[in-house]
């Protein structure tokens, strides 16, 4: 994806909406692209959040382990969707 597309993506973003095209510039040159795989742990819930994602394709099944260690799907993340944006202001605590 060329970085004319990743500033496209962000600027439909709702957190991103009022940026000029500089300002969203700056964030996709200095964003990472992962691919995950089917089945593949994107990060683990308490685990330090030092970043957000934006889902590009595909879907993310969110889920929390409850205190009888069963995991519970709590929702799915599709593409276009932020998670984690807290992360981006101060170190909190993954949620899903």
């Amino acid at each position: 994806m060329a970085l004319t597309d990743d500033i496209h993506l962000l600027s439909q973003l709702p957190l991103f909406k009022d940026m000029s095209e500089d300002q969203l510039r700056l964030i996709a040159f200095g964003a990472d692209r992962r691919m995950i795989a089917a089945g593949q742990m994107l990060f683990r819930q308490g685990s330090p959040a030092e970043s957000a994602y934006v889902v590009v394709s595909g879907s993310l099944e969110l889920s929390t382990t409850g205190s009888d260690g069963m995991q519970r799907a709590e929702a799915i993340a599709g593409p276009g969707t932020l998670i984690s944006e807290l992360a981006l202001v101060t170190l909190v605590e993954r949620k899903f």
